[in-house]
């Protein structure tokens, strides 16, 4: 069997065989085409082999915004968790509060 590029630059090796032998099918597909052919595809020019800067920059990216997501995720959940305890603190003040206004001496000794 003949070896690919990405074979011959390690490409498979450590990689899922599913994912190897995508590499090993599109390898010299991708080697025979120019750049222009693979823009019309719209395949980029980025090759799709483990360790290529372009493909790290991508993940790198998924992760940020992943954690971006997570971190607002987080932050409404705690501002979410504040307003409930705001609301329950000052209905609470307020049943406390009221009882005892209206029962002050000071209110219902007051002339009309």
């Amino acid at each position: 069997m003949r070896q690919t590029g990405a074979e011959l630059s390690g490409a498979c090796r450590g990689q899922p065989k599913t994912r190897c032998a995508a590499l090993r099918g599109g390898a010299p597909f991708a080697e025979r085409m120019t750049i222009d052919q693979g823009a019309s595809l719209g395949l980029g020019v980025q090759r799709d082999v483990p360790g290529s800067p372009g493909l790290q920059q991508q993940q790198q990216q998924q992760q940020q915004q992943q954690r971006q997501q997570q971190q607002q995720q987080q932050q409404q959940q705690v501002s979410r968790m504040r307003a409930t305890t705001r609301d329950r603190r000052r209905s609470k003040n307020i049943q406390e509060a009221a009882p005892r206004r209206i029962s002050s001496p000071s209110l219902r000794e007051l002339p009309c």
